[in-house]
């Protein structure tokens, strides 16, 4: 039933996702802390979220004409609300998510300087909020040997964005005493996915994002091994997203940034199934979860 509806791209598919999304993640926020001007920015930061990944994913030609990959961002990044600790880390991911679209966008060859100092720029930012997605500038360089590795300034364009970023955020701990820059620089704190595993709850959103994980791992290899050459760079550039993102799930339990490469090639597989049972099952498991974490007895 949900492969069908979502089989093609309509602005009702938009909708229906931008209010689960809107409705669950109010919900979910309403039940930990009291609605404030944080709780507020948090939902409208998820939303911004889920219109970002549809937009990277639809710019960059990484889903068909289909709307699964705007449906189970919707939902798993309900999901995200439910794991966050810290408010700070969804502003982290969705500086990422524009570093992201502008990595991304390095395969069409236009403006390539300008593009490599503004993702780095966003890791920057990101990284000042959670140092651990510092580990993202793997990601810009990579991208930099594949589509621009041929004039210097190129590979100097992070370099020079991350002691902008620095030099501005030195001054403001300057001059009004936040010590925000040495807290960054000493957050690298191990934290392990596995460290709240006697949390029922913690137990079944890791598990599910275990499976999704799975799923989506198949799907970049098929993606991988079966495309053109021309995007098999493309997909090739998401898997290495993917794995940074892994790392950084198990070190520090974060998962927001899983969630878009995981939808996207969930996506892809929900697609190319020839399987209905498989095509549900991984469009409805998302949603499954999220009532049995949210209705009255969990």
């Amino acid at each position: 039933m949900l492969s069908r509806f979502f089989k093609t791209r309509k602005p009702v598919h938009y909708l229906i996702c931008f209010i689960l999304a809107g409705l669950l993640g109010f919900w979910v926020t309403l039940q930990s802390v009291p609605l404030d001007g944080e709780t507020v920015a948090c939902l409208f930061a998820v939303l911004l979220g889920v219109a970002l990944v549809q937009y990277i994913a639809l710019k960059n030609n990484l889903t068909g004409n289909h709307s699964y990959v705007l449906w189970l961002y919707a939902l798993l990044s309900v999901l995200g609300l439910l794991m966050m600790e810290h408010s700070k880390h969804l502003l982290a991911f969705i500086f990422f998510l524009l570093a992201l679209r502008r990595t991304l966008s390095l395969r069409s060859g236009r403006q390539p300087l300008r593009k490599i100092f503004d993702s780095s720029l966003w890791i920057t930012l990101a990284g000042l909020l959670f140092p651990w997605s510092s580990l993202f500038f793997v990601v810009i360089y990579i991208a930099i040997m594949m589509y621009a590795s041929n004039n210097y300034r190129y590979w100097i364009a992070p370099l020079l964005a991350i002691a902008c970023v620095l030099c501005l955020s030195f001054s403001l701990d300057y001059l009004i005493d936040t010590g925000f820059t040495i807290a960054a620089i000493n957050g690298f704190q191990p934290d392990y996915f596995f460290s709240d595993w006697e949390n029922g709850q913690q137990q079944l959103i890791q598990l599910s994002l275990i499976v999704l994980g799975c799923m989506s791992a198949l799907g970049l290899f098929f993606q991988v091994t079966k495309t053109s050459l021309d995007n098999r760079s493309k997909f090739s550039l998401l898997g290495i997203i993917a794995l940074t993102a892994v790392v950084i799930a198990v070190l520090t339990g974060v998962y927001w940034f899983l969630l878009p490469t995981a939808s996207i090639f969930l996506g892809r597989v929900i697609r190319k199934s020839e399987f209905k049972l498989i095509k549900e099952g991984l469009l409805v498991l998302p949603l499954i979860v999220l009532l049995l974490l949210l209705l009255p007895w969990s």
